[in-house]
Parts: C-alpha cells; structure tokens; sequence
C-alpha cells in the first residue's frame, strides 16, 4: 500500500517487491531475513545503477561504495554487516578486500 506520509519508504518497498520474488499474499508473508536482505539487494543495485550513470557523465569521478545492513540488537546494541565493499573507476567495478586486521599508522 502506498501511504503518502512515507513516499520515500512506500516506493522502497515497491521496488523491492518488484525486483525480487517476495510475496505480497499475507498468507505467504517473507521473513525478517528475507525482507532485510531483498532491502540490501535492491538499495545496492540501485547504489551501483546511480554511480554508473554519474561516471557517464563525469568521466574523471571514481567511488569506493560499501553496502550492508546495520542490525539493531537487543538492549541497545547495533551492529553492522558489511555486505559488498568496491571500487568504481573508469566505469568499471572491481572488489575492494578489506584486511580482517588493518594496520593502523599513524
């Protein structure tokens, strides 16, 4: 349903179920985890579709983009869950690897 008090969430989730097989019967309804993860499949094609179309225009402009879920947990704890890390120069995407224990230089 479209609820014009939350345009920006209410086309979210159209998008969402428009680009992903998540049922919209209430008797099939998805699961936290599949809503939460058809959100961060969608926000990021939509991340990476935007920054392509930036680059076509301003040749020079290069991105590192990082995607993921922030998870709220129980008394107050959030966390978050870094999903795909990359870098976007000349037009084309290649992975960014992130060390599991970075060097910090001061």
């Amino acid at each position: 349903t479209f609820n014009e008090d939350d345009i920006e969430m209410s086309m979210l989730k159209k998008h969402i179920v428009r680009k992903t097989n998540l049922s919209t019967d209430p008797a099939k309804a998805p699961t936290l985890f599949e809503v939460t993860m058809a959100a961060y499949e969608t926000i990021t094609m939509d991340l990476e579709r935007h920054v392509k179309r930036d680059v076509e225009e301003f040749k020079d402009r290069q991105y590192a983009l990082f995607t993921g879920v922030q998870i709220h947990g129980p008394n107050g704890s959030d966390h978050c869950w870094l999903g795909k890390a990359s870098l976007l120069i000349k037009g084309e995407f290649s992975p960014l690897v992130l060390s599991a224990s970075p060097t910090l230089q001061l």
